[in-house]
């Protein structure tokens, strides 16, 4: 009795979720049209319902906690901006949401990646260029050495991605386009970055710009 009693409620539970997937679906639907006429709140119930699983998948593949937010945020923000570009046809909202968090996380793995290495590029450049120019007097040597880790505690002052930026346009050269396609940064963001930095090392920079022309004259 107990064994034929059990038959009907398992054979009940895949229709039973069945049901409930496509509820969902439809109240995924429902909130999608209202975004898509401006009600943010239907914003705020979506996030409600699919943010803890995106951000879950987000934390998985960043490892930080910080980058997981971030990436989680643009996602909705994207959807929000954006509520066409899901489409219903190709699976269900959770599922697209999934799919944009897994891509999003590691565009932003490698986004890191390619600050990582520019830096250490910008840096390896700075010492050579500071070595390159020190001179042969003594006082002169120390006069520039002195310069030189003034200039390079000023740039360890500064934000990373500040100090990146202004490393390889002041220093090695490269124009706003060159570093935005090495960085993979907006040429718009690449601009603002060099300006902050120029604003608060602009009398250290000067210092050290003048002094190796001077050097250059004498030789």
């Amino acid at each position: 009795m107990a064994y034929t009693e059990s038959v009907p409620l398992r054979a009940r539970m895949p229709a039973e979720k069945g049901q409930t997937d496509r509820s969902n679906s439809k109240e995924d639907a429902s909130l999608l049209r209202r975004m898509a006429e401006g009600d943010e709140r239907a914003l705020g119930e979506v996030f409600d319902r699919h943010s803890g699983q995106v951000y879950g998948l987000c934390l998985r593949v960043l490892r930080v906690q910080a980058d997981a937010e971030d990436v989680m945020q643009e996602i909705f923000l994207e959807l929000w901006r954006r509520p066409e570009r899901y489409d219903a046809g190709r699976g269900s909202l959770r599922l697209y949401l999934s799919q944009l968090a897994r891509s999003r996380s590691i565009d932003r793995l490698r986004q890191h990646r390619r600050r990582a290495e520019v830096l250490r590029e910008a840096n390896g450049e700075l010492e050579m260029r500071t070595a390159a120019v020190s001179p042969r007097a003594p006082d002169a040597a120390a006069a520039a050495s002195e310069q030189s880790r003034e200039v390079c505690a000023a740039l360890q002052s500064l934000p990373e991605p500040q100090r990146t930026a202004l490393i390889l346009s002041y220093f090695e050269g490269l124009t706003y386009s060159e570093i935005a396609e090495r960085s993979g940064e907006p040429i718009g963001t690449i601009k603002t970055r060099v300006r902050r930095a120029l604003l608060r090392l602009r009398q250290p920079l000067v210092d050290w710009s003048e002094a190796t022309l001077r050097r250059g004259d004498e030789e």
